[in-house]
């Protein structure tokens, strides 16, 4: 039985291109980056030109690139420079981050910062009048990710920014803002300069890149915790992974060169999902919005948990996901998002996710309806 994958979201298959010239990397470039040898200096030659193709692809200079091991530790590092302050202040994050960010501002607490959750609508949306009501005098950081990773839905960066710099000016200092940018790379139109942010982290193996790479995007270089030999301007030190790192600029080069055709791809296959969907009476979609990410979609199913459900798909052939890869393995957490956007605890339980990308076919839609209505059909005949 061939299986499906229906869980891009938690991570993506590895490119064989990618895989190439990964290989092809680690075996032409044997150097530290750091040595000042011919190995060294060809290393570190190699890393700055992908370094610099990485900056170009995101829209921003060389300099604002911190290459890590991945979104999570992209954000650690910027919620690890708030310690270096000398008096905290107040945080605005959102109730819908990834754990990586919502989970570490319970650390921060315990260091005098004040955390203010910031509520989406129904359609899982931070809207900016919510933020704009709940900004303060202290404020010193405002964490609002692009693309949530359990419903698609798109984050209004840009006027978030905009109420964001105009209270600014009445309070007379600057506020941080980061996103988390790890399901919006190579799915939706970025550029950082434009946004106006000051911090983005994304992650390669959301894009068929390999895992443990990411890049963090930084204006202004922030107050590390870290020492060490002073890569990636003292930011993130360490060995630079050589390889790695040029296996996610080119997966990056793929993903936004066929970017038109890949968001055509994904609408049409969410499109034939969806209207698979309204022809199952158990099934209810999570509210969804014509700008929510067509690679996922969040719905709940009558009679099955929703990690029971999973299961029974892994059965059957097709892995989807009950939730957040990164949060499924703990029940509270797991409905932390879900609940925020006003769920009721039954329907949490109940959901389940499916997120698509370039390789998922519309047989594959198919089929997964297909396995769903054999299920409800045995529960239905008991």
């Amino acid at each position: 039985m061939k299986r499906v994958y229906l869980d891009w979201a938690a991570t993506s298959p590895l490119d064989r291109t990618v895989l190439e010239q990964m290989n092809d990397a680690a075996v032409r470039f044997p150097g530290n980056p750091s040595s000042i040898h011919l190995e060294g200096k060809a290393a570190e030659r190699f890393l700055e030109k992908d370094r610099g193709r990485c900056a170009e692809l995101l829209g921003t200079e060389k300099k604002r690139i911190v290459f890590t091991s991945g979104g999570t530790e992209s954000n650690e590092i910027i919620l690890r420079s708030l310690l270096l302050r000398k008096t905290p202040g107040n945080i605005l994050i959102s109730g819908i981050e990834h754990p990586s960010l919502f989970e570490y501002v319970h650390f921060l607490k315990n260091f005098g910062y004040s955390v203010t959750i910031l509520y989406p609508d129904m359609y899982g949306i931070i809207q900016p009048r919510t933020v704009e009501r709940k900004l303060q005098h202290d404020t010193m950081m405002v964490i609002i990710m692009t693309v949530n990773n359990e419903t698609g839905a798109v984050q209004p960066i840009g006027d978030i920014v905009r109420v964001v710099r105009n209270f600014e000016k009445t309070n007379n200092h600057h506020i941080h803002i980061h996103t988390d940018a790890v399901q919006a790379l190579g799915k939706i139109y970025l550029h950082t300069e434009e946004q106006g942010i000051d911090s983005a982290s994304f992650s390669a193996h959301k894009i068929q890149g390999p895992r443990g790479v990411g890049i963090l995007y930084i204006k202004n270089v922030p107050g590390v915790l870290s020492a060490g030999g002073g890569q990636e301007n003292g930011v993130r030190p360490g060995t630079e992974n050589l390889a790695g790192i040029h296996g996610f600029t080119t997966a990056m080069e793929q993903y936004f060169t066929n970017f038109s055709e890949r968001i055509d791809h994904a609408k049409k296959l969410m499109e034939l999902l969806l209207s698979e969907y309204r022809l199952i009476p158990e099934i209810k979609v999570l509210e969804r919005t014509p700008e929510h990410s067509p690679f996922i979609i969040n719905a709940s199913i009558k009679h099955f948990p929703g990690e029971v459900f999973t299961r029974i798909m892994d059965d059957r052939g097709f892995a989807i996901s009950a939730g957040s890869a990164c949060s499924s393995k703990n029940k509270e957490k797991k409905a932390r998002v879900l609940s925020a956007m006003g769920l009721t605890k039954e329907q949490s339980f109940h959901s389940f996710r499916v997120s698509t990308g370039a390789l998922t076919t519309e047989e594959d839609i198919l089929r997964f309806s297909r396995a769903v209505n054999e299920e409800l059909t045995i529960f239905r005949s008991k």
